[in-house]
């Protein structure tokens, strides 16, 4: 499928560092905190240099607010050595390092290497995806041992033996999974678009007392950029997860096929005359 420029442009800030550098500037004008998501080699080495290159363009680029800049990065391939070297000097430059499963079965070296990295350097993060039969016993750990964590409700078609398909069963894992994370100590981002979760995670919030200095919700470029807003209107941390690089296209295809509405809204805007109605975008 082609994809027209203005609509990879909704959900990707470019092809370069300095494309998603510019995009933070502009969303931290309205209050909203930044995560940089590289698109860019597979090849690990290549992916690590690449990493190592960014951080003193983040450092040169500093952003006003608490936790201004976070690197999401494949934990595919990287050692625990390779990974704190990277999470040492991404803390040099005021950045916090969040590490992401490439699918479920890397799960459980994602997990090892947190854990490795977490005694040298605390602010390691980790996403976890609660349609996955284990994350409800992977948060409870998690919790346990006060670790930084990003839960998103689905990040992978995973077959039914491993994670559940329901989509009120994925949502009443992503309840659990809030119900252990909320009350632990550790800093909590909630990633997802859905109303009712983002409801659900409020009203879990303000049951355990929980400071909302504490924890965030976490976005994606060009998804709901009015509920972002106001949830940064709100008072509340919001973060917008701002992809770049080379490998963009697998990345908005998954963004067009997860909210298909909005992706044929986007196509639609890309060519409609400009005589034609702007068709809402929620």
């Amino acid at each position: 499928m082609s994809i027209p420029s203005s609509v990879a442009a909704r959900f990707v800030a470019g092809p370069e560092v300095r494309d998603a550098i510019a995009v933070a500037a502009r969303l931290r004008e309205t209050n909203r905190m930044t995560a940089l998501l590289p698109l860019t080699a597979e090849d690990t080495d290549r992916f690590a240099a690449h990493l190592m290159g960014t951080l003193p363009a983040l450092a040169a680029n500093p952003l006003p607010g608490p936790r201004a800049f976070d690197l999401t990065l494949s934990a595919a391939g990287l050692t625990v050595q390779e990974v704190a070297t990277i999470v040492g000097h991404a803390a040099r430059a005021d950045v916090t390092v969040t590490l992401s499963p490439v699918g479920h079965r890397d799960v459980d070296d994602l997990l090892a290497l947190a854990e490795g990295v977490r005694r040298e350097h605390e602010t390691i993060g980790v996403a976890i995806d609660a349609s996955l039969h284990r994350s409800d016993r992977d948060c409870l750990e998690l919790a346990e041992q006060g670790a930084r964590v990003r839960l998103l409700r689905r990040t992978e078609s995973a077959p039914r033996s491993v994670a559940w398909q329901d989509p009120n069963e994925i949502d009443l894992a992503f309840a659990r999974c809030l119900r252990a994370l909320v009350p632990a100590p550790g800093y909590l981002a909630v990633a997802t678009w859905q109303q009712r979760l983002i409801d659900v995670t409020g009203s879990v919030a303000a049951l355990h007392d929980r400071d909302p200095a504490t924890f965030e919700y976490t976005l994606p470029l060009g998804v709901r950029a009015d509920e972002q807003r106001r949830i940064a209107d709100a008072g509340q941390q919001l973060r917008v997860l701002v992809p770049y690089g080379p490998r963009w296209r697998p990345y908005v295809r998954e963004r067009m096929a997860e909210r298909p509405r909005a992706g044929v809204q986007a196509v639609w805007r890309s060519v409609r005359p400009r005589s034609a109605p702007i068709i809402d975008e929620s």
